[in-house]
């Protein structure tokens, strides 16, 4: 078995890239934890809500959960593991663990409102719908499997590319129904501030794997260039079409 190369010490006061110096220094002022919002207020808005729209939105949270657990270890890992220098893999890997507070909070905020019973039912719908899995694997899968491609720089811009599709197209989607119901309907306030606060994490993971592939796609040939084009245009076809089912 091959012995990995020892982590060198990470001199921040030495790194050249000012975004990746104040990305990390947003993350950790960003940063909060599971007991920063109480939702046990928004248990009057829930007794208000039709069967339909509670279970709408257990569903929401629910998937929520899922993608940023498989987004926390698994996707973002891989993005970190291939980022060439050390900054870079410190900042992703800052924001995979980020991830798993959002996944524990929304999971968290549901336990307050349904029973165990329901909560295995849903999370079992969550663990098992085709339609769901046919999202997530396949936006995970292809932040994974595309490490395999020969050429080093067109698969590292396309986990970027794939992952920042992840942070800023399809969270955002889900962001919709516990907005509306905070924004419109004033109802279930406070899970939606929990949602904002998320927001304001994944606006930063989003924005940053967003200026990582610009920074690298200067490097690219045009030869790469098209290459990433075509590949990254076929996966957002399948993957809307994924979504919209």
């Amino acid at each position: 078995m091959k012995r990995r190369s020892p982590v060198k010490a990470i001199r921040w006061n030495h790194c050249k890239d000012p975004v990746i110096v104040e990305a990390h220094k947003l993350n950790q002022a960003n940063t909060w934890t599971t007991g920063r919002i109480s939702v046990i207020e928004d248990k009057v808005s829930w007794t208000k809500m039709s069967d339909t729209e509670k279970r709408a939105y257990v569903l929401t949270f629910l998937v929520l959960s899922r993608i940023d657990a498989e987004q926390g270890l698994v996707g973002m890992n891989a993005v970190a593991y291939n980022s060439p220098d050390n900054y870079t893999k410190a900042t992703f890997t800052y924001q995979s663990g980020m991830e798993m507070i959002h996944s524990q909070v929304y999971h968290r905020a549901l336990t307050e409102f349904i029973q165990l019973s329901e909560e295995l039912k849903f999370t079992n719908w969550a663990d098992d719908s085709r339609e769901v899995n046919d999202v997530i694997e396949y936006l995970i899968n292809n932040i994974v499997d595309v490490e395999n491609d020969p050429d080093e720089l067109v698969s590292y811009l396309l986990q970027l590319a794939y992952s920042t599709v992840l942070e800023n197209y399809v969270f955002y989607l889900l962001f919709y129904n516990p907005l509306y119901e905070a924004s419109v309907k004033y109802r279930m306030t406070k899970c939606a501030e929990a949602v904002r606060l998320i927001m304001r994490d994944e606006s930063v993971h989003g924005s940053f794997s967003g200026y990582i592939f610009k920074k690298y796609w200067k490097e690219a040939t045009e030869i790469q260039k098209e290459k990433v084009n075509s590949r990254f245009e076929k996966f957002l076809d399948t993957l809307y079409g994924r979504v919209e089912a």
